[in-house]
């Protein structure tokens, strides 16, 4: 797959991306404050982070402002991510390396071992199979005793009227929030419509999995503890230990 033509669904949302998804994800800056919580490093200590589908780096931007001899790689599918991600790290950037890749081709070789591994928001993009592989090749990147820290969209098992107020109250909080923030919603409703047209093997489309498959995946590939920390309708957290 050429992952510069095909890459189109990012490239599209990555100008307002940091404008919506604060937005449209109710808990989205709760849980990147939550996950820097639970990071146990001292803030001198040096530790090499691997992000992947670091975005826009919301989150790569939050650890080298708090660790001062965190180095990062940091890998996305959108070139216009990463373009963003590398201006809003701004003087830490010489801390951080950007690759561009599709992660439904695998983690990328040669990156060295890491201490600390994130994905928020980026493996629902991957097949089940390739979640599996991606969940083993980040096992195999940290060093004994690192830590993952995933959290992502799944899905989970709700009574039929709990999944129908859940759903309501969802609509009409986002709706609010966007009145709040004065954010058009035909713009919100484009973006998505975006998204909604992406083709079925396309590496952009969502591919949500049970909660209960993902934990059995990371399990399998060798994490010697999986903690389900977190979670709030469809996002979870699940802080894993090699």
């Amino acid at each position: 797959m050429n992952q510069k033509s095909q890459s189109v669904q990012f490239a599209e949302r990555a100008a307002a991306y940091d404008r919506l998804q604060p937005v449209r994800i109710e808990m989205y800056e709760f849980y990147h404050g939550l996950a820097l919580d639970f990071i146990p490093f001292d803030t001198l200590t040096e530790f090499r982070l691997l992000d992947l589908g670091c975005g826009t780096g919301a989150f790569i931007e939050l650890i080298l402002d708090k660790y001062a001899n965190a180095t990062c790689v940091a890998v996305d599918y959108a070139e216009e991510m990463i373009e963003i991600a590398a201006r809003k790290v701004g003087p830490h950037s010489v801390r951080v390396e950007f690759l561009q890749h599709d992660l439904n081709e695998g983690v990328p070789d040669g990156l060295g071992s890491f201490q600390l591994a994130s994905s928020f928001s980026t493996i629902h993009h991957l097949t089940d199979e390739n979640k599996a592989r991606a969940f083993t090749q980040i096992h195999d990147a940290l060093d004994p005793g690192g830590w993952f820290f995933f959290i992502d969209a799944m899905s989970a098992h709700f009574d039929d009227d709990v999944f129908r107020l859940g759903r309501a109250r969802h609509n009409k909080r986002q709706k609010e929030r966007f009145r709040r923030a004065g954010i058009n919603l035909e713009e919100a409703n484009r973006v998505d419509g975006i998204v909604g047209r992406t083709e079925d093997d396309s590496s952009e489309k969502d591919r949500i999995s049970p909660v209960a498959a993902q934990i059995e995946w990371l399990k399998e590939a060798g994490f010697r503890s999986v903690d389900y920390i977190w979670h709030f309708w469809m996002e979870h957290f699940i802080i894993c230990r090699k």
